[in-house]
């Protein structure tokens, strides 16, 4: 039946209609509430079927998108994303961070994220810790992982430096030179920043921040102890090594300057041996006054050992000694007990004489400050001990 005139004036205007809807970007949908036409009218009058269906708001980022049907996740990256959340949902019953945990980027949980990290995010594990400070892996998986390699099931266990290019047991130590290695070792971690025994790398991964890197760098340097050597070796072979560590350290120690031997110094007198509250007011009163004092002062006894002293100028030291620490004669009894070094009070004196006697048979004068006094009248002390430096 052939149209009329009217009826092809009304189509043609309805395709313009939709044609422009089109245009404008609009949806099928939102065509369909404009218009009243039904979608396959809208499909006829546009000459196309080309047009997404409506937007939607995705249900894992949230962001708008088009799509030719009603879909609820925008990308194949918030499928994956979604699609964990849903498979790991039972790990939310139990402790965040313990059992399980979530990835700062997304919000997925999961016992581990390496792998989530490179597939999804295209980052490794390092630039997550590093950006995030966060760990990409639970406690309960950290335990799970570490009983794996452990003991007799670690493929190295007590290979006693056969599978080490460092050792001199290397099992392709006749075809390595094995100093060559550790040098190209040592200077690669130089090169690339990677030297954990530097206080440089640490300022680096703490932003700068030094107090903290020389708390990290101090914690580090607590790798290796006697403890540990007698643990590993036995008590005669592990006491062995670690003096001999020691001889070494001592040796290369006595070869720096005295600004930097303060400094090691410093980063070594950890807990239970911190610098006090008195001792560190007393020493900027001193500064202050334009005395160029050496804080932590290291006096070697022989190759083995050495005193360190709290300051020193000149041929003058000053051992501001703690009462606990201590165990100050007009506080404390011959036979008490500190529990913190597990000894006596008589032995902590005669291990004080000894370091006095020391100093002053090198040639030394000492001054000797109590915490209680400082803590009496401040302002006397720091004056004594100007006087003590300045005669």
């Amino acid at each position: 039946m052939a149209r009329s005139q009217s009826q092809l004036q009304i189509i043609e205007k309805n395709k313009a209609q939709v044609k422009q809807l089109v245009t404008e970007g609009k949806t099928v949908v939102e065509i369909l509430k404009i218009t009243k036409f039904s979608k396959p009218t809208i499909f006829k009058y546009a000459e196309t079927k080309d047009i997404p269906y409506q937007h939607n708001i995705c249900i894992e980022c949230g962001s708008k998108f088009v799509a030719g049907k009603a879909f609820a996740i925008c990308c194949p990256k918030c499928k994956t994303i979604h699609a964990s959340k849903i498979r790991n949902q039972d790990l939310l019953n139990g402790i965040e961070g313990k059992d399980y945990i979530r990835c700062a980027i997304c919000g997925i949980p999961s016992t581990e994220i390496s792998v989530h990290l490179s597939q999804t995010h295209h980052i490794t594990t390092t630039e997550y810790t590093q950006t995030y400070h966060k760990p990409f892996m639970c406690e309960t998986m950290q335990d799970y992982k570490s009983n794996q390699i452990t003991g007799s099931k670690n493929p190295g266990y007590q290979h006693g430096g056969k599978l080490s290019p460092f050792s001199k047991k290397y099992i392709l130590a006749a075809s390595t030179n094995i100093s060559e290695v550790a040098k190209k070792a040592a200077d690669t971690r130089t090169e690339n920043e990677n030297d954990t025994t530097t206080l440089e790398y640490w300022l680096k991964q703490t932003n700068g921040n030094k107090k903290e890197a020389e708390k990290l760098l101090q914690n580090r340097q607590r790798t290796f102890s006697k403890e540990i050597c007698i643990q590993k070796y036995g008590k005669k072979k592990g006491e062995k090594i670690w003096t001999k560590r020691q001889e070494k350290w001592l040796a290369n120690l006595a070869s720096k300057s005295p600004e930097e031997i303060e400094r090691i110094n410093r980063l070594k007198m950890g807990s239970p041996y911190s610098i006090s509250k008195g001792e560190k007011e007393i020493v900027q009163a001193l500064r202050e006054s334009n005395i160029s004092i050496i804080h932590q002062f290291s006096k070697f006894v022989d190759k083995k050992k050495s005193f360190i002293y709290d300051i020193c100028y000149g041929n003058k030291l000053i051992e501001y000694n703690g009462d606990y620490w201590h165990c100050n004669p007009k506080k404390y009894q011959p036979d008490y007990y500190q529990q913190k070094q597990h000894k006596y009070a008589h032995e902590i004196w005669e291990r004080d004489a000894k370091k006095v006697t020391f100093a002053e048979e090198a040639g030394y004068k000492v001054l000797v400050i109590w915490e209680s006094d400082y803590k009496k009248d401040p302002d006397i002390t720091v004056r004594r001990c100007l006087d003590f430096l300045q005669e």
